[in-house]
C-alpha cells in the first residue's frame, strides 16, 4: 500500500466524521435515483460508492496538487492516473466499451478537482472559492453534454439540463469533501513533478479555446442531429413517385358530398364548446340570421379581449389558432359584407394588426428555435410553418399591420413553402400532417397551389387512414377527427376516396364522442359522390429535414392492409427518427386495428408543472423507447455510466437509427410482405420481416444479434386485460375473436432466456420478450377468423428453418429469412 494511501486509511479510521463526509457525494447520486423513479439496485449502489471512493481517493492520493513554495507537486502517481484516463478515453473513442467510460469518468472528476485548484490558487477568497466552484460545477456537467453528443441529442432537452446540473452538483460535493481532506492531512509527495504559477496562463488560455471550440461544435452537432444529409433509398422510390402500394377491391358505397356536410353541419350544431370559427361554419352554410349574430358577438368578444396578442412564452401554437379566426373572418365579411359596422370593421382590423406584430416579436422560446434550427428568430412559429400560413392570410386578406406588410412578405419570399416545396410535414405525427396541410392552404391563397403536392399530401394521410375512420394517433396524446380534412382534399382535388373518408370519419367522431369543431374547406358544397379506396398495403417515402431546411426523400412508413371494411386489418411501422419533434420510432409497428385498434404505443404519461407548457406535453422524444412496439437494447459507453450514476433517462438506448433499411417490399393477391433492418445500434444488428396473408395470419418475424451477454427486448402494448399465457393473449373477444401468439423461433426456442413477462396497466397489456445472452429470434403472429387457436412451431428443412402454422386442416409453412442457430452469435 503506497503512503498516501495509507494516509487517507488512517485519517478515516482516526476521525469518523471526516469518514461520513466521505459518504456525502454517494448519498447525492442515491438521492437522483430516487428523484428519477429509479428501482432499488444493490450492485448499483455499489457501483457508485465505489466510483465515488476512486474519484476521491485518486484526487487526493495522487491528482490533487499541493503548493509548496510557489511550486506545485504532481505525484508520479498522479502522472500515472492521468496516462490511465487518457488511454481510457482513447480506447472509448475506438471501441466504445464501457468499463473505459467508467475508468475514463473517474479519472475527469477527478483531474476537475485538481485542476480548480491549481488554476485558481492566486485569487484572494472568497473569489477563489467561487470562480473554483462556478469552474468545478461547468466542468461537472460536461460529460452528460458528451453523452448527448454521442447519442445524437435523442433525450428532451429539458431533461439532459436536468441530468447535468445534478452532475455539476455531484461535483460540487465532491470538491467540498477533498478539500476537507486535504485540510486534515499532511500529503507525504516525495516524488513530484513540479509546476510553477506562470504555467498556469498557458493552461488557461488553452483551456479558454478549447471551451469556445467545443461550445460551437456542440451547437454545430446539435444543429446537425434533426435528420442526415443522405437517406437510404428503394428501387421505384422517386421524388415524382414517393409510395409503392398494391391494390384491393373497394367497399360498396352511395354517399354523396351533400350528405357528408349535412352531417358535419349537424355535429359542430350540437358542439356544446362553440369557438367563434364553429359559429362562422354555421353562418355561411346555413345563412341563419341567428348564426351570423352568434359569430359577430363571438369574434368582437375575442378583439376585445386582444386573444392571441399576449406574450406566448413557450407555446406559439396560437398564431395557428389566430390563422383560423382570419380565414373564416375573411369568408364571412365577403359573403355578409354588411354584417359589421364599419367601426366594427376597424376594430377587428386592428386587432388582427396587433396578432400580427405579435407574431413578429421575437420571445425567449424563438431563440431556442433559432438554436437548433440555425437561423435568426423573427418571431414566427416554424413547425408546421404555422408562422408563414398566418402572414399569408394576412397579406392575402390585406389585414396585416401596414408597418409590417415589407417585413411580412420578405418572410414569406425567403424560401418556398407549403405545397410548392413539399407534400409532407418533417415532424412525424399524423396531427403535424393536418395542421400543415392547412398552411399550406393558407399560403396557396397567396401563391397558388401544386397540384402534384397537394394530392400526394392528402394520399399520405389517406393511406394510413384507419377502414373506420378513427383518429391513428401517433407520437402524440391527442384524439382528433379526420373528418375535416378529409373534406378539404375531396374538394380540393375532386378525390371521392377522401370524401368516404370523410364520411367514415364522421361516424369514428360519433361512436367515440369527439366534437367536431369548424376546419378550413367544411364550408364548401359538394357535388361529389364517394368512392372507397382501393389501395392496398404501401410503403411510403415523404421529404425530410426541418421547417427552414429540405432533407432528402426518406423513408417514413410502411402500411400493411388487407380491405377497408371496419373489420379490415391494417399494421402501421415507423421507419424512422427524424424531424424536430422527434419520434424514437425506427422500426417499430406504430398500431395493430381490425375492427377497433388492439395493439398502440403508450403515449400517456406523466406531465410536469416545472416544464415550459409547450414541452410538458407527453410526446415526441419524451416518448420513451421502451413504449413503443420495437426493438430495445441496452445501454452501452458513457450512456449507460451516466444511466448508472443518475438514474435519468432509463436502461434502454434512446437513439434509434435514423432509418430502418427497406430491404424487400411486395403486394400480391395472397400475401403482402416486407424485410427491415436496423444495423449497428450500439453492437446489435436487427432484421424485421412483416407477412400479411389475405386469407390467413399476420406474422411479424424478429432476429437480433448482438453483443455477447447483451440484453435487447421487443415488448407489444396491447390493448387488453387478458392474461399471457404459453405466448398466447386473447386481444378481441366475442364473435370475431384475434388472438396474439408470441414464440421464440429457431434453436433460440430451446434456451433458457426469459423471453415473455405479462405487466398489466389498468386495460393494457406489455407482451414482453427479452433475451440476456446477444441474441433474440422471435415470431409474434395475430390470428383471426379460422385461425384462432392455430398452432405455431419451427421446423427443419433442407432449404433452412421453417415456421408452422397449423389450424385444423389448414396448414401455413413460412421460410425463415434469418438463420437463428448461430450458438455463437454471430
Amino acid at each position: 500500500m503506497s503512503k498516501q494511501a495509507r494516509s487517507i486509511a488512517d485519517i478515516l479510521s482516526k476521525n469518523w466524521v471526516t469518514g461520513l463526509i466521505c459518504l456525502l457525494p454517494f448519498l447525492v447520486l442515491e438521492g437522483l435515483q430516487r428523484v428519477n423513479g429509479a428501482s432499488f439496485d444493490p450492485p448499483g449502489m455499489l457501483s457508485r460508492l465505489f466510483f465515488t471512493a476512486s474519484v476521491l481517493g485518486i484526487a487526493w492520493s495522487g491528482i490533487t496538487l499541493q503548493d509548496i513554495r510557489g511550486k506545485w507537486n504532481l505525484s508520479k502517481i498522479g502522472v500515472g492516473f492521468l496516462t490511465v484516463g487518457l488511454c481510457a478515453w482513447i480506447v472509448y473513442a475506438i471501441w466504445q466499451t464501457t468499463w473505459a467510460a467508467w475508468i475514463g469518468l473517474s479519472i475527469y472528476y477527478a483531474s476537475v478537482l485538481g485542476l480548480a485548484r491549481w488554476l485558481l490558487a492566486d485569487l484572494k477568497k472568497p473569489w477563489r472559492n467561487w470562480l473554483q466552484g462556478c469552474f468545478i460545477f461547468i466542468l461537472g456537467l460536461l460529460p452528460s453534454i458528451l453523452g448527448q453528443v454521442e447519442s445524437r441529442f435523442s433525450e428532451e432537452e429539458f431533461f439532459i439540463l436536468l441530468q447535468g446540473l445534478s452532475l455539476g452538483v455531484y461535483a460540487l460535493v465532491l470538491w467540498w469533501v477533498t478539500e476537507r481532506l486535504l485540510r486534515n492531512s499532511r500529503k507525504l509527495l516525495p516524488e513530484a513533478i513540479l509546476f510553477t504559477s506562470p504555467q498556469r496562463r498557458f493552461v488557461s488560455l488553452g483551456l479558454g479555446l478549447i471551451a469556445v471550440l467545443g461550445l460551437w461544435g456542440t451547437m454545430r452537432a446539435y444543429q446537425h442531429s434533426f435528420f442526415p444529409a443522405e437517406a437510404p433509398g428503394f428501387p421505384g422510390i422517386d421524388p415524382e413517385h414517393p409510395f409503392i402500394c398494391g391494390e384491393i377491391k373497394p367497399v360498396t358505397t352511395e354517399i354523396s358530398g351533400l350528405d357528408v356536410q349535412s352531417r358535419i353541419v349537424e355535429q359542430i350544431r350540437a358542439n356544446p364548446d362553440k369557438s367563434s370559427s364553429d359559429y362562422a361554419f354555421l353562418a355561411l352554410v346555413t345563412g341563419d340570421q341567428s348564426w351570423m349574430e352568434a359569430y359577430r358577438a363571438a369574434i368582437l368578444s375575442e378583439a376585445r379581449q386582444s386573444n392571441f396578442t399576449a406574450r406566448a412564452n413557450s407555446v406559439k401554437y396560437v398564431q395557428y389558432q389566430a390563422a383560423m379566426r382570419l380565414y373564416f373572418y375573411d369568408l364571412v365579411r365577403g359573403q355578409f359584407p354588411h354584417l359589421f359596422s364599419e367601426n366594427e370593421q376597424q376594430e377587428l382590423a386592428q386587432w388582427f394588426a396587433e396578432i400580427n406584430q405579435r407574431a413578429m416579436t421575437v420571445e425567449w422560446v424563438d431563440w431556442l428555435y433559432a438554436l437548433a434550427f440555425a437561423k435568426r428568430p423573427e418571431g414566427l412559429y416554424e413547425n408546421q410553418e404555422t408562422g408563414a400560413g398566418l402572414l399569408a392570410l394576412l397579406e392575402s386578406s390585406n389585414l396585416a399591420d401596414p408597418d409590417l406588410v415589407a417585413k411580412n412578405n420578405a418572410y414569406l419570399e425567403q424560401q418556398k413553402r407549403g405545397w410548392q416545396r413539399a407534400f409532407r410535414v418533417t415532424d412525424d405525427a399524423y396531427i403535424y400532417q393536418t395542421e400543415w396541410i392547412y398552411n399550406a392552404l393558407f399560403q396557396s391563397q397567396r401563391t397558388g397551389i401544386d397540384l402534384e403536392n397537394a394530392t400526394l399530401s392528402f394520399e399520405w394521410l389517406l393511406y394510413q387512414a384507419l377502414p373506420d375512420g378513427s383518429w391513428p394517433g401517433y407520437n402524440h396524446a391527442f384524439e382528433g377527427s379526420l373528418t375535416g380534412v378529409s373534406y378539404l382534399g375531396a374538394n380540393l382535388l375532386q378525390d371521392g376516396q377522401m370524401l368516404w373518408l370523410a364520411d367514415q370519419a364522421i361516424n369514428a367522431s360519433i361512436a367515440q364522442g369527439i366534437s367536431l369543431n369548424a376546419q378550413p374547406g367544411m364550408e364548401q358544397t359538394s357535388a361529389l359522390y364517394a368512392k372507397s379506396p382501393t389501395v392496398g398495403s404501401c410503403l411510403i417515402y415523404g421529404n425530410s429535414g426541418l421547417p427552414n431546411q429540405a432533407g432528402p426523400l426518406a423513408a417514413d412508413k410502411l402500411v400493411f392492409r388487407d380491405g377497408w371494411e371496419k373489420e379490415s386489418r391494417t399494421l402501421l411501422v415507423n421507419l424512422r427518427f427524424t424531424g424536430w419533434h422527434r419520434y424514437k420510432a425506427t422500426g417499430s409497428v406504430v398500431l395493430y386495428h381490425e375492427a377497433e385498434t388492439l395493439i398502440e404505443e403508450l403515449t400517456i404519461g406523466q406531465s410536469y408543472a416545472w416544464l415550459p407548457v409547450g414541452r410538458s406535453l407527453f410526446r415526441d422524444k419524451r416518448i420513451p423507447r421502451e413504449n413503443l412496439n420495437g426493438l430495445l437494447v441496452s445501454r452501452d459507453g458513457l450512456g449507460k455510466v451516466l444511466y448508472d450514476l443518475t438514474g435519468s433517462g432509463g436502461s434502454w438506448a434512446q437513439d434509434p437509427p435514423y432509418y430502418a433499411l427497406v430491404e424487400q417490399f411486395s403486394t400480391s393477391d395472397a400475401m403482402d410482405s416486407a424485410f427491415i433492418s436496423m444495423q449497428d445500434w450500439h453492437g446489435w444488428d436487427s432484421w424485421r420481416e412483416v407477412i400479411l396473408y389475405h386469407s390467413g395470419p399476420l406474422i411479424i418475424l424478429d432476429q437480433v444479434l448482438g453483443p455477447t451477454n447483451g440484453e435487447a427486448a421487443v415488448p407489444w402494448h396491447v390493448l387488453t386485460s387478458n392474461r399471457l399465457e404459453n405466448g398466447r393473449v386473447m386481444l378481441l373477444t366475442g364473435e370475431n375473436p384475434v388472438e396474439m401468439l408470441v414464440i421464440p423461433v429457431g434453436s433460440w426456442a430451446e434456451t433458457d432466456s426469459v423471453w415473455q413477462q405479462n405487466s398489466l396497466q389498468g386495460t393494457n397489456s406489455t407482451i414482453w420478450a427479452q433475451s440476456e445472452k446477444g441474441e433474440l429470434c422471435l415470431a409474434s403472429i395475430i390470428l383471426s377468423g379460422a385461425w384462432v387457436g392455430a398452432e405455431a412451431q419451427t421446423v427443419p428443412s433442407d432449404a433452412g428453418s421453417l415456421l408452422e402454422l397449423r389450424a385444423g386442416n389448414m396448414v401455413i409453412t413460412q421460410p425463415l429469412s434469418f438463420d437463428c442457430s448461430n450458438e455463437d452469435g454471430s
